[in-house]
């Protein structure tokens, strides 16, 4: 039998928890952990509690009918609202807890109602916890019912205050509640449970947590709660959490809590230990990374010296100490970097130091050029007008008068019409084509203007990209224009999909157009539009469509395999069904199996041949994934891309590099 928890409405004590997301990427989640603990608990299996003991009783009692709070004017509070009105949290506090200790459960209903009118927000809030931790004690299911009936993005922390406490009075029926739950709801629900009940073994809450199919949340909190106890000796805490390496992958925001408090105790002296015993590159770089950003702010220079140091460990501290001081003090920095040696290494912080400085302040580092090397003045001209061209394009196009370098000329004519085109696309696309400095880069140009210049006025977008010549291995400007629309305003894009020129072209415009229908849930129309098409496109199509909807609905399509037109389109559903599922596993093997019955032979051999390409521009990373064992590769590759109006002339350059690999 587990003991019951004394009932706390108020928690203190700030703990961040990390979650892996997938294989790449972990976030940070804060969540409050309450600090107190009650040494008469004892560890068992999984059951109901006590209910209210006559102690806690007694203990409620007392502070119910301890003095309440007064407003100024000597009126008892006697509402949420009156809390709201007093002065300091310290003296809400003080008035809301005896106001819900002393409610009964129709009265803790109403507060919930009343609580919807009190501002700020996260006064709001806050009294709402307190309220749905009350009512958990009262009565469980009801606190839970009413937590549903908010708005989904309020609902989580709510679910997680009710558990907390609910889980004190009736583990069994707690977990049981727990199960009915999904998603983010029931991890809610069990970050509750786990918070507050410390007092069971670690494999009891190990236990629980697979119970409700994800053990790796306690399996982290369980981590975060013993570095919390020693952070009092932060090294000691810093060894205990990467010990284990799944809590190093998966909690960076804790090891940053736990290295900044190491560093303060210690001395810079320790980065080097931190970096060393972190296995995993991508947590070493975000948490020795912040490490060295705060150690920058508090003293650059001991910083830049220890970073130093440290270059002969993996990863390359020095230039992130370079460019945040160059931020604040990009002079300063610049003379501090100079005195490095060797001379690569001297080479690659300078260069650091100006491109921040560019960032920052782009017209101080222009006026003082002079100042800097001449091996340097060309960068650092390139990249103070790249900077100025995000919000002054018509001032960088002056600018750019100065610069004689081909390809820094060709970087700040994408940056220049990025952000032109946003604020008056009419006038980007006439610069670009009335300026004869950029011919070899025209169409590049256009097809970024244009993806504007579609919403602004389509009609005209579309007469503009006719005009212009389809170069080799490139495709007409119109698909740009009609896959933007399609974005928007899809009948639209639908009615000039007429005017488009055929081949490539034709086919990527049909792809935009086909992809946003199955965005739309519109798949009847999708396969339909796919039989104006010639026979030799077809299979892309149907194939580019089919990736769409095995991303967005793999159990519908699933559904419907046996429902699609023909053999050819049946086959190139399951092949897309199949390629996604590797990455995202959302159907099962059995699921899987059978999609693959409706494969061609040709197909089934595709199924491992898809092959990624990556490429990187100075504005942006790009990610694609594409088929190359294709018959032919004109399909708009899947596109992640950083880098505002970048988009559409790394399609082109994809496209063309994809070409030319398809004819080898």
């Amino acid at each position: 039998m587990v003991a019951r928890k004394s009932s706390k409405l108020h928690l203190a004590g700030v703990l961040t928890l990390g979650f892996a997301l997938g294989a790449v990427v972990a976030g940070v989640t804060i969540f409050s952990i309450s600090n107190s603990s009650d040494p008469s608990k004892s560890a068992g299996v999984i059951s109901s509690g006590s209910g209210n003991s006559d102690s806690q009783l007694s203990l409620d009692a007392s502070l119910g009918s301890a003095s309440a709070e007064f407003l100024a004017d000597g009126t008892r509070v006697q509402s949420l609202i009156d809390v709201s009105r007093l002065a300091s949290e310290f003296e809400q506090s003080a008035a809301l807890y005896p106001l819900l200790l002393g409610a009964d459960r129709q009265e803790l209903l109403e507060y919930i109602e009343q609580s919807k009118e009190i501002s700020p927000p996260a006064l709001q809030h806050s009294m709402q916890e307190s309220i749905f931790q009350r009512l958990a004690t009262v009565d469980g299911n009801a606190a839970l019912a009413q937590a549903k009936k908010f708005p989904k993005h309020q609902q989580d922390p709510l679910i997680r205050a009710i558990f907390m406490e609910w889980s004190n009075t009736d583990l069994d029926k707690t977990v049981k509640a727990a199960k009915s739950l999904d998603g983010p709801q029931q991890i809610a629900a069990l970050q509750g449970i786990l918070q507050s009940r410390t007092d069971l073994s670690e494999g009891l809450r190990r236990e629980i947590a697979r119970d409700l199919g994800n053990e790796q949340i306690a399996i982290e909190m369980i981590g975060q709660l013993r570095a919390m106890e020693l952070m009092d000796n932060p090294e000691t805490a810093w060894f205990a959490m990467v010990s284990d390496t799944n809590q190093e992958v998966a909690q960076p925001g804790l090891l940053i809590q736990i290295g900044n408090a190491w560093v303060r105790q210690q001395g810079l002296s320790v980065l080097g230990k931190i970096s060393e015993s972190l296995t995993d590159w991508r947590t070493r770089s975000t948490v020795v990374g912040s490490l060295i950003r705060s150690a920058t702010l508090a003293n650059p220079q001991d910083a830049l010296n220890q970073a130093l140091r440290m270059q002969s460990h993996e990863g390359e501290w020095a230039p992130i100490v370079a460019r945040e001081w160059a931020r604040s003090e990009p002079r300063t920095a610049f003379d501090a970097v100079t005195n490095v040696s060797p001379s690569g290494l001297r080479r690659t912080l300078q260069e650091s130091v100006v491109r921040s400085w560019a960032q920052n302040d782009p017209h101080i580092l222009l006026e003082d050029l002079s100042l800097l090397p001449k091996s340097l003045q060309d960068l650092a001209t390139e990249q103070a007008i790249l900077s100025i061209a995000k919000n002054e394009p018509l001032e960088a196009v002056d600018l750019m008068a100065s610069v004689e370098d081909d390809s820094s000329r060709h970087m700040i004519a994408y940056s220049v019409v990025s952000s032109w085109s946003n604020l008056d696309p009419v006038a980007a696309v006439n610069w670009v084509l009335s300026n004869p400095d950029l011919e070899r880069m025209r169409n590049e140009l256009l097809a970024v203007v244009f993806r504007n210049l579609a919403l602004e006025n389509p009609q005209l977008a579309m007469e503009l990209a006719l005009k212009q010549p389809i170069e080799q291995h490139q495709r007409g400007l119109e698909a740009i224009v009609i896959g933007r629309l399609a974005q928007v305003d899809l009948e639209h894009a639908l009615a000039l999909l007429s005017q488009v020129r055929q081949g490539q072209t034709q086919i990527a415009a049909f792809m935009s157009v086909g992809s946003q229908l199955v965005r739309n849930n519109n798949m009847d129309r999708a396969l339909k539009l796919g039989e104006q098409l010639g026979a030799e496109w077809r299979d892309s199509y149907y194939q580019s469509i089919m990736s769409t909807w095995a991303n967005m609905d793999p159990e519908g399509l699933l559904a419907t395999l046996d429902k699609l037109p023909s053999a050819a389109t049946k086959s190139k559903a399951a092949l897309s069904l199949a390629r996604s599922n590797q990455f995202r596993k959302i159907l099962t093997t059995d699921q899987i199996a059978y999609a693959k019955t409706y494969l061609t032979e040709k197909d089934a051999e595709r199924i491992d041949t898809s092959l990624w390409h990556s490429f990187s521009y100075s504005d942006g990373g790009v990610f694609v994934t594409t088929d190359l064992s294709a018959d032919s590769v004109v399909a708009t590759p899947e596109v992640i891309v950083t880098g505002q109006g970048v988009e559409p002339l790394i399609r082109y350059e994809i496209q063309s590099r994809l070409d030319e690999e398809d004819e080898e």
